[in-house]
C-alpha cells in the first residue's frame, strides 16, 4: 500500500498533466480497495487529496526540492497509517524514506537536465 502511495506522490511531483494523475490515483485507489477489502473509495479519496495538495503546493513553490519531497512523503505515510488505524511501523517508514533517498535525487537530476535542454532548444 505504501508503494502505491509513493508512486502517486512521485508522479504528482514530476508531471505537468494533473488530470491524468487524478484519474490514475482514483483508479489505483479503487483497485487497492478491492484487493485489500477496504471501504470502496476511501483509498481513492485519500490519493486524490494527496494529489490535490501537491497540485496546490506546486502552484506556489517548486516541488522538486528534496527536503520538501521527503517531509511530504513521511507526513502522508504517517497520515495513511493513522487513517487505516494501523500500528506505526518504523521499518516501513524507514523503507519509504530509504527508497525516497535513492530515487528522488536521481529524478531531480533528470528533471533538471531535461528542463535545461528544453530551455536551450527553444
Amino acid at each position: 500500500m505504501n508503494i502505491l502511495l509513493f508512486l502517486i506522490i512521485i508522479l504528482s511531483f514530476y508531471t505537468l498533466d494533473f488530470q491524468k494523475i487524478f484519474i490514475l490515483s482514483f483508479s489505483l485507489g479503487l483497485l487497492s480497495d478491492f484487493i485489500f477489502g477496504n471501504w470502496i473509495g476511501t483509498t481513492s479519496l485519500l490519493l486524490l487529496t494527496i494529489c490535490f495538495l501537491v497540485y496546490l503546493y506546486r502552484r506556489k513553490f517548486s516541488s522538486s526540492h528534496l527536503l520538501f519531497q521527503l517531509v511530504f512523503i513521511l507526513f502522508i505515510n504517517t497520515l495513511l497509517i493513522l487513517v487505516n488505524k494501523q500500528n506505526l511501523s518504523v521499518k516501513n517508514t524507514l523503507f519509504i524514506l530509504f527508497l525516497s533517498l535513492l530515487i528522488l535525487p536521481i529524478l531531480n537530476t533528470i528533471k533538471g537536465k531535461n528542463t535545461n535542454l528544453e530551455l536551450e532548444v527553444k
